[in-house]
């Protein structure tokens, strides 16, 4: 008799255990509620982190067309700009080689002698063409300590074989209040990003 007791003890119950061990739809419904409150509040900065704001992809296109720049000039030995048009918020990336006198780094404003075209963007694999967004704005442009105070000549930064540059800062200012100063080392080549607000 003990044997039957304790089988009948060990021996789950049908109908009491099966009915706790699932959900009931009022606690499948307020689970889903609470997920899609916290999706409704977190899909938007998701969303603003996955996608490019109009400043970072203007400081990106920057920092792009120098790189392009550089990377062009080391790789052909030829010296190469990048010509930026503030009225336009464009950049390019030319030719420099007949911008290069023989005194070597002339960078900055360049006006075209009479009869003589501008450079022209290059084509081909290493060419480069960008225009900031409309929501951000070229607030001052300097290339070796020149600023450019009219905004609407073309404006060159030549990159050297070397790896070398010309100086140039730009400010860029955007609709939503956000400031960025890039600063291109003319030692390296390279251009730092620096956040202002």
């Amino acid at each position: 008799m003990n044997t039957a007791r304790t089988l009948q003890r060990s021996a789950p119950a049908t109908g009491g255990a099966r009915a706790r061990a699932g959900f009931t739809l009022i606690e499948l419904l307020i689970v889903l509620g609470i997920i899609a409150m916290i999706a409704a509040v977190s899909l938007p900065v998701v969303l603003r982190g996955f996608s490019k704001s109009g400043m970072r992809l203007a400081v990106g296109q920057v920092v792009d067309a120098c790189v392009t720049a550089r990377r062009t000039a080391v790789l052909t030995g030829t010296p190469t700009a990048v010509r930026i048009v503030p009225f336009e918020r464009r950049f390019d990336v030319t030719s420099a080689g007949g911008m290069v006198g023989d005194a070597g780094q002339v960078g900055g404003h360049r006006p075209v002698p009479d009869g003589d075209e501008p450079p022209a963007p290059m084509t081909g694999g290493g060419a480069f063409s960008a225009q900031l967004p409309e929501s951000v704005k070229i607030e001052f442009l300097g290339v070796n300590l020149v600023p450019d105070q009219q905004n609407d000549e073309e404006v060159y930064c030549v990159f050297y074989p070397n790896g070398t540059s010309d100086e140039m800062a730009i400010l860029l200012h955007s609709d939503e209040g956000d400031l960025r100063k890039l600063l291109l080392d003319p030692v390296a080549g390279v251009i730092e990003v620096e956040i202002i607000r």
